[in-house]
């Protein structure tokens, strides 16, 4: 379903953010994203959203290669839930929101109240239909910032550090939800006791390259290469779990 093939990409004046990447997903397939900060995990996630176009390599979702020309495309087909939900809900309720993307599409308002409430059910939040956004605690704007995603009904989701600030029953609450989505997922978190329970398969970046990549539940037992990449073993690990 999605290819990257030697994914290159940079900002001007520093090394390659992201160098030589390459790794596949499968429909369906969970992948947690792992890496210290500035190892290029939030610099992929905005590449496969289409939000940045590759210096050198490639990137192709679904048969459609990223290019200038195809990412609008991108857009519709790879969700990205921010790190920052305030980043995503700019409308003055969490209903006209989630319904935002939808109307752009060109839908009619009957499929757009039809879908945008579905959604909101499915997360638990139907109840924030008419909320202000900027009345909304931090767990509750991540739901809805997910809601608004999940609306367009994208392929591929990409989260980008999910769990942050939210208390035990917001992570439990999204993790329940990741948990029954069908669309294939990258997890870019340092959570690793969520990306253990949520993920089959983890990639690591270290330097903007792929330092591994495979089954989350040996790459996330190996405390001496977790070290080694900045990152410490999980907490249900340490415990004996």
């Amino acid at each position: 379903m999605l290819n990257i093939s030697h994914l290159t990409v940079s900002y001007p004046g520093r090394p390659p953010a992201l160098d030589d990447v390459s790794f596949s997903v499968s429909p369906g397939e969970r992948v947690a994203l792992l890496g210290a900060n500035g190892a290029g995990k939030s610099t992929l996630l905005l590449t496969l959203a289409g939000a940045i176009l590759p210096e050198g390599g490639a990137v192709t979702l679904e048969g459609v290669t990223l290019t200038k020309e195809t990412r609008t495309q991108f857009h519709q087909k790879a969700g990205m839930v921010f790190q920052n939900p305030e980043d995503q809900l700019f409308l003055p309720t969490v209903g006209e929101d989630v319904a935002f993307g939808l109307r752009n599409l060109g839908l009619p308002e009957a499929a757009v109240t039809q879908r945008r409430d579905a959604v909101l059910e499915r997360l638990g939040i139907g109840g924030l239909k008419d909320r202000l956004t900027h009345h909304l605690s931090g767990g509750e704007k991540r739901m809805a910032a997910l809601a608004g995603v999940l609306a367009m009904e994208p392929t591929l989701l990409l989260l980008d550090e999910p769990f942050t600030f939210l208390d035990p029953r917001g992570r439990r609450r999204l993790s329940q939800c990741l948990e029954a989505l069908p669309q294939a997922l990258i997890l870019a978190t340092h959570d690793l006791d969520m990306a253990l329970a949520l993920c089959d398969r983890a990639v690591v970046l270290d330097g903007g390259r792929v330092a591994a990549d495979g089954p989350a539940k040996d790459l996330l037992r190996d405390g001496a290469r977790l070290e080694q990449w900045g990152l410490e073993l999980p907490l249900s690990v340490r415990l004996g779990g």
